[in-house]
């Protein structure tokens, strides 16, 4: 889009020619996709270290931009350039491997260490940046606020190092903060009024998801990563929702795509249709990448940004969960001999499974680990980790000080801070358990069917001990709903496609609709 502020656009224009000097420091690049991040330092900082006789590994964080980077790397025939993973680094390095002959090491998508901070490794590839000393390391992203915001904190980073390059949002026209109960009041307000748009939306857990799907069902299209452990979400899920049709156009193919922050980073949807996006992610930096996922192709490729508006119950429930894993630490940093007395068997031990900012190793040479009490050297630090939650701690005091909606605007930047307002809407209240009576109604239900009825009972309040159908029934009739589950057997010898049927002579139940 046409640059009409005269800001500067490029890295190159605000760094000059002062990589010449630069000798044993961290430079930051913080600056959007398409601000010549890359450009510069292929063609114009590699071209001046092979002049220099230097060497130079660039690293990063996806095997598609690797292989993009490496074939630039061929085109321009450098023989001092090495691409490799964050993932692959880290490899290396926990086998060894020598990095010392580098002068220069370029981070590029450096927000991967906070973003797959939950990656356990990712504290590998954290102490390889904190421990350089001697050469010359460049830090870049566009997402990578906290922990930019750390290094220069903490004087890792000179203030003259920090060149920005700030993201031109004019496309998009306004940025809502709406409640969690509205959501399905606003997609729905879309889906009647502006029925070609499309509608993006990142969900803050699987459970969300899945509670989106029960309502939009066909309507939408869903993702989440590929190896998550819940099954009814993989059986929703489809892992090639995105469509790459061509440069210019990367998209989805129904009205609404629901995922979680698996797409917070990696795919840029290019699509004119696409003209809502709304977040749910808490976690400030997946929140801002999240939204930076769509790519305007031209002036009239406009959108709206949504951003889910956290109440103070809400956001004390994040505190306590963040407060829940670093105490441990803290003990640990602190006193080690308390910790180990707090923490080194029973009850409390199993606690320490769960804390993603410690590394333990419980097992014995036989595999078992049956009573087994930690000792001094069984339990270590993940300092990416524990980095992260301190970073979503300090911004969470500030959003219970300040009100999230303050929090968020500054994240977000002048630019879009001057386009937010509040949704004031009455939601529209959904009965989800009559649609789910509803789309089950006339089916069979065996013993694993009911089992999920009988959960689905639960959730509008019924927890009797036993829930057999009398009482189910009960409950039916005690709500109003016009439905009756009746009981039966499986006589049938062969299904509608002629196969054998394998539930034949088994008891079912079946919901059935009464007439009012």
């Amino acid at each position: 889009m046409e640059n009409t502020n005269n800001k500067p656009r490029y890295i190159a224009e605000i760094v000059n020619g002062q990589y010449a000097h630069w000798h044993d420091e961290f430079i930051i690049f913080d600056a959007p996709t398409h601000s010549g991040k890359t450009h510069f330092v292929l063609n114009v900082f590699c071209e001046y270290a092979q002049r220099e006789d230097r060497r130079v590994l660039y690293l990063c964080n996806r095997k598609q931009l690797r292989k993009n980077i490496e074939r630039t790397v061929r085109q321009l025939q450098y023989s001092h350039v090495r691409v490799l993973t964050y993932q692959h680094l880290q490899k290396l390095i926990l086998n060894d491997e020598d990095f010392s002959e580098y002068h220069y090491i370029i981070f590029d998508e450096i927000h991967y260490l906070t973003s797959d901070a939950f990656n356990e490794y990712t504290d590998v590839a954290y102490k390889f940046l904190m421990n350089q000393n001697g050469n010359v390391c460049i830090l870049m992203s566009a997402t990578a606020k906290s922990l930019f915001r750390y290094l220069l904190e903490s004087k890792k980073v000179k203030p003259k190092n920090y060149f920005v390059i700030e993201k031109d949002y004019s496309f998009v026209e306004h940025v809502y903060l709406y409640k969690a109960d509205v959501l399905t009041t606003i997609i729905d307000k879309i889906l009647e009024r502006r029925p070609k748009e499309k509608i993006l939306v990142f969900c803050n857990s699987a459970k969300r998801v899945l509670e989106m799907s029960s309502i939009y069902k066909d309507v939408a299209e869903y993702h989440c990563s590929q190896s998550t452990k819940n099954q009814k979400l993989k059986e929703i899920c489809n892992a090639d929702v995105i469509k790459h049709y061509s440069d210019d156009c990367v998209t989805f193919e129904k009205q609404i795509l629901f995922t979680t922050k698996v797409l917070d980073n990696g795919i840029d949807f290019k699509d004119a249709a696409i003209k809502h996006i709304f977040t749910e992610i808490f976690d400030l930096d997946s929140m801002v990448q999240s939204l930076g996922r769509k790519r305007s192709l031209h002036p009239s490729d406009t959108c709206d940004y949504y951003i889910k508006n956290y109440s103070m119950q809400a956001i004390s429930c994040f505190e306590q969960i963040i407060k829940k894993q670093l105490e441990p630490v803290k003990l640990l940093k602190k006193n080690h001999e308390e910790f180990y007395k707090a923490y080194g068997g029973g009850k409390e031990r199993k606690r320490l499974r769960n804390l993603k900012c410690l590394y333990m190793n419980f097992e014995e040479k036989n595999g078992s680990t049956k009573n087994r009490t930690l000792t001094n050297g069984d339990v270590r630090i993940n300092n990416m980790m524990y980095l992260k939650f301190n970073f979503d701690f300090r911004e969470i005091a500030k959003m219970k000080a300040i009100k999230y909606s303050a929090v968020v605007s500054d994240w977000l930047g002048k630019e879009l801070a001057l386009k937010m307002e509040l949704v004031d809407v009455d939601p529209i209240k959904k009965d989800l358990f009559l649609d789910y009576l509803e789309s089950k109604k006339s089916e069979f239900l065996f013993a694993d069917e009911r089992k999920e009825l009988k959960s689905e009972f639960e959730k509008i309040g019924l927890r009797d001990r036993y829930m057999g159908i009398h009482t189910l029934n009960g409950k039916l009739k005690d709500k109003k709903y016009p439905f009756v589950i009746k009981s039966g057997r499986d006589k049938r010898r062969t299904l509608n496609d002629g196969s054998d049927n394998p539930n034949r002579d088994k008891a079912y139940w079946i919901i059935e609709e009464i007439s009012t």
